[in-house]
Parts: C-alpha cells; structure tokens; sequence
C-alpha cells in the first residue's frame, strides 16, 4: 500500500508549522452554551447535553482548518489503519528522529498501511466535530481498524471531568461505529502524565477505568499501555515521556512495540487471539481509583519544571513556548543566543538564557492557559542575572496578558518590572480576569545589551 507521499509530507510540513504556533493561538476552544431550540447533533447521535466535552466543536484557527482540509485530502480507500488524536499521536509520526534512524512509526506501523490524522490541541469536542460534521470518516477513508488516543488536553489543560471526559470519548466510538461499520476500533487508554499522583495522571486513570467498559472483544477493543511509562519508582522518565507528557522516540518506541501485537491480531485474526486477556485496564498508581481527584503538589504547579521549553521547531506542548524561533537563522544574535536546563550552585535545576558575544537581543518565553472570568492569578517566580549591575536598570520583565474567545488581546497587558539581580530573588505580581477572558498568557523577557546571561526557576501560577 503506497499512500501519497506528495500529500503526506505537505500534511506533515503543514502540522510542524502549525504546532510551533499553537500555544500562542486559540488552541483551547471557549465554552460552548447550548441552544434551547432544535439539537443540530441528534443526526449523529449526539444526544442534548450541556456537558462541553460531548459538543461538536471546530477548530477556528487558520492553521488548524487547513490541517483538517488537508487530512479530508489525504482519505485513501488502501489505508487499512487509521490514527485518530491529538498532538501525542501526531508526533507519534511526525516527531523528528536523528537522520539514519527509523522510527518506530516507519518500523511498526508504516508497513502495516497506516495514515496519521491527528492533530495537535484536539480536545474530544474537536475529534466529535472532524469525525461528524467535519466528514472525516465519510466517503473514501474505510480503514480495518481505527486508533483512538483522546482526551488528555481535556484534563490537563482545561478542567473538565473524568466522567465527562469518558461520556465524549464514548461518544466518539459510537460515531465510529456508525460511520464505520466494518471496522475494528483499537481504543487506547490515555497515557499519563509527569507522575503518577499528577492531575493529569489521576484523570486519566478515572477516564480509563470507564472507558475500558466499552470493550466487547467484536467491534471495539481497548488497550491500556500507560505502565510501560512509569519507572519501578512511580516516576516518569523524561527518556520516555519528553516532556512528561508527550512521548520521546524511545517512548514512541515503547507503544509502537507494545500495540503491534494487538494490531496484527486486529488485522489478521478479527482480535480473536488470546492476546486480549492482558490489554485491560492497568491501574499505575497504587492508590489511584476512578473519580478520585489529586491537588497538585508544590513542584508540579512548576511551569517551567513541567511544561517544555519549545524552540518553535515542532514540538507541540501545553508547555512554555520560547522565542528563539524569531531570530532569523544565521544572524548573530541567533548565533550568539544559547539556553537550556542547567543545575545552579544551589542544586537547583533551572533555565538559563545566555548570549556568547557583545549582541543585543530580546529572548522571551511565554505560556498560555484557560482562564475563569472575574477571578485574580497569581505569578511567582524566581530570578538571578549577570554581570549585575547594568546602567539602564531595568534588564528583563513579566507580563500578563488576555485574550478573549476570538484570540485577540483584550487591553494593553500588564507589564511587571523585574530587576536585574546578580543573586536569587523572587518575584511576584497579580491580575484580575475581566469578563470577556478566555485565556491568561503569562510572558518572561530578557532585555541582552553585550553579554550576560539570566536564570530562572520556581515559575509557579494559581488562581
């Protein structure tokens, strides 16, 4: 089976372009309220709910339509399996190894017939809209066997709940069903997160443990590898889960080889082989029930420790975006600009941004999350710099920024001055969320005039 490789490599070079953009852009859709008059999902299926999780919602960034376009483009009759997700089966695929290398998706699933169709930020609402309105699964796309990883940017990055989260994803295989009533649909149970006591991780686990229900050994299978990321210690290595949320290639290793199994039984025996018997739930944290909630502790409300730092080069993370990007490739400030996760004298691990040579520059990384109207954040972290002190004072600052449902900025942001320090001193500032907020984008920038370089650590937001 030869798939279009013209095709291909535009969805590919479209879904790396898109990714470096999107935690700047609108990736988390608004709430969507439910109109009193007719239910225009009843046709799918889709019975009335106010749960937003289970309403079909497109995607309104430009990049991200044109991903779906392209995807409808890419529908071939020979693919005989189908990837469904978010930025975590995306990168499954596209995720760059070092040259030479196969990768596992080449090694293990290329060969099986296979066509990736995730896209980064989906939440389940936005996999409900491609797959129903969106046509995703009409007409020329009939695959044997359907993969579906969802529902991650629904727990980590907003706060919907387990049973909602479940009801969606439920929903999601009913459509497939329907859509698709000759095929076999592989569902993955979501992959934790950072560890395993995270938010993320435990509403995984909930979602799983309702989800894994829905399999009934004829239509719709469902295989929880989650454990082949967690350590003997409960941790999650970084050699595995990148970020401690999206897979290395080592991780991606991990799946590709755990559900080839299970994908040639689908394809080869019906999933009628004895292998079923251990593909059911997998409970990775000893104290981790369904509906359970967890408060993050201390060092996981760490953005920086937790989130990734994404030089814009593909890497799709809810994590800090950083700016590096920007600097035009040979310049000198890009060639004199360098940064990274170092250990301090403190034994701390913390990011430092460097220039090598007499450059002026501006490097900034940034993060954005959901916001609740009318409700006051707090930022605080923790900064050095040198060489200390520099004559124009004032050297690197913060900011708030918000941004409403059409991803434009509401007012001037906030900026939060911070002083150029040669020791560890923290910092802290709050806003307030006007009622037309949508998102709450946090934003630290380092003013270079000659050399020097700046640290940070302990980025922390509540609410």
């Amino acid at each position: 089976m030869k798939l279009n490789k013209s095709a291909l490599m535009r969805f590919c070079k479209l879904l790396t372009a898109a990714a470096m953009f999107a935690t700047l852009s609108s990736n988390f859709a608004q709430d969507v309220k439910v109109d009193a008059g007719d239910w225009p999902w009843a046709k799918y299926g889709i019975p009335k709910t106010d749960a937003k999780t289970c309403i079909p919602v497109p995607r309104t960034e430009d990049w991200a339509i044109q991903c779906h376009t392209q995807a409808i483009k890419m529908k071939n009759p020979s693919i005989r399996v189908a990837f469904l997700g978010d930025s975590i089966t995306h990168g499954f695929q596209f995720q760059k190894v070092p040259d030479g290398v196969v990768s596992a998706w080449n090694e293990y699933c290329g060969p099986l017939g296979s066509a990736n169709f995730g896209i980064p930020g989906d939440k389940t609402q936005h996999v409900l809209w491609r797959i129903t309105e969106g046509g995703l699964l009409d007409d020329k796309l009939k695959p044997k066997v359907l993969v579906i990883l969802i529902g991650i940017n629904n727990l980590y990055a907003s706060s919907d709940s387990p049973d909602d989260v479940a009801k969606a994803i439920t929903l999601i295989v009913n459509c497939a069903k329907a859509k698709l009533p000759d095929t076999k649909i592989l569902l993955l149970g979501i992959f934790p997160c950072f560890n395993v006591t995270h938010v993320g991780t435990v509403g995984a686990q909930a979602t799983n443990a309702i989800v894994s229900k829905l399999h009934d050994g004829k239509k719709v299978f469902y295989l929880d590898i989650g454990d082949r990321f967690i350590e003997p210690d409960k941790s999650i290595s970084k050699e595995k889960l990148r970020d401690g949320l999206h897979p290395s290639e080592k991780g991606n290793r991990i799946w590709a080889e755990a559900m080839r199994p299970y994908l040639d039984d689908l394809l080869n025996n019906d999933g009628k082989g004895e292998i079923w018997k251990n593909a059911g739930l997998k409970t990775i944290a000893a104290e981790v029930k369904a509906g359970a909630k967890a408060e993050p502790k201390t060092d996981d409300k760490n953005l920086l420790r937790n989130g990734n730092l994404d030089e814009g080069d593909g890497a799709h993370t809810p994590g800090w975006i950083f700016s590096k990007w920007q600097l035009k490739d040979g310049s000198p400030e890009a060639k004199a600009v360098e940064w990274g996760n170092v250990k301090e004298a403190d034994g701390n691990r913390c990011l430092r941004i460097a220039t090598t040579d007499q450059v002026k520059t501006y490097i900034w990384f940034q993060q954005e999350i959901l916001c609740e109207p009318a409700q006051s954040y707090s930022l605080s972290f923790r900064s050095k710099a040198s060489p200390s002190p520099v004559k124009d004072g004032t050297r690197y600052a913060s900011l708030f920024y918000l941004i409403d449902k059409d991803g434009k900025w509401i007012g001037a942001p906030e900026t939060i001055p911070v002083e150029w320090s040669g020791e560890w001193k923290t910092w802290t500032a709050k806003t307030t969320t006007p009622e037309n907020a949508v998102k709450l984008g946090v934003r630290i920038g380092v003013s270079f005039d000659g050399k020097a370089e700046a640290f940070f650590d302990n980025i922390i937001l509540n609410k």
